[in-house]
C-alpha cells in the first residue's frame, strides 16, 4: 500500500511517502523527524484536534468556544461532538475550564478557549 501525506507539524508541509502496512512501514520525504512521527501515527491510528462551539446560559452571547486539549482519534470525532453539544455551561466562565473531563475515555479534556462574564441583564 502507499499512501501520500502532506506533514502539517510545521510550515515546510514535507510531502511524506508511506509505502507497506502493519509494523512494515517505509518512509520517505520527511524532512525532519517530526514528520516520521507524524507519518507513522496518521497511518496507524490517525488523532484529530476539534473545536466547536456549547450552550451558555447568562452570558451576552448564546455559545461558548470549546476545544480539546489533546487530540483524539479520528473515527471518535463526531461521537464527540453529540456528547459536547449536549453540554449547557453557566456564565461566568474562565479560559481553560474544563468542561469535560477525560470525553469519551480517551486522555483528552474539553476546555474553554474564551472568557465570558455574566451578563447581568440575563439574570
Amino acid at each position: 500500500m502507499k499512501t501520500l501525506l502532506t506533514c502539517t507539524l510545521c510550515p515546510n508541509g514535507c510531502g511524506i511517502l508511506v509505502e507497506g502496512a502493519g509494523g512494515d512501514l517505509r518512509i520517505s520525504g520527511e524532512g525532519c523527524s517530526r514528520g516520521r512521527s507524524f507519518a507513522v501515527e496518521e497511518v496507524t491510528c490517525p488523532k484529530r484536534g476539534l473545536s466547536t462551539t456549547v450552550r451558555i446560559e447568562g452570558a451576552a452571547e448564546e455559545t461558548c468556544p470549546v476545544r480539546l486539549s489533546r487530540p483524539i482519534p479520528r473515527e471518535r470525532i463526531m461521537e464527540a461532538v453529540k456528547v459536547i453539544h449536549q453540554q449547557v455551561l453557566r456564565a461566568p466562565v474562565r479560559e481553560g475550564d474544563v468542561v469535560l473531563s477525560g470525553i469519551l475515555g480517551e486522555d483528552s479534556d474539553v476546555i474553554v478557549i474564551r472568557e465570558m462574564e455574566r451578563d447581568l441583564r440575563k439574570g
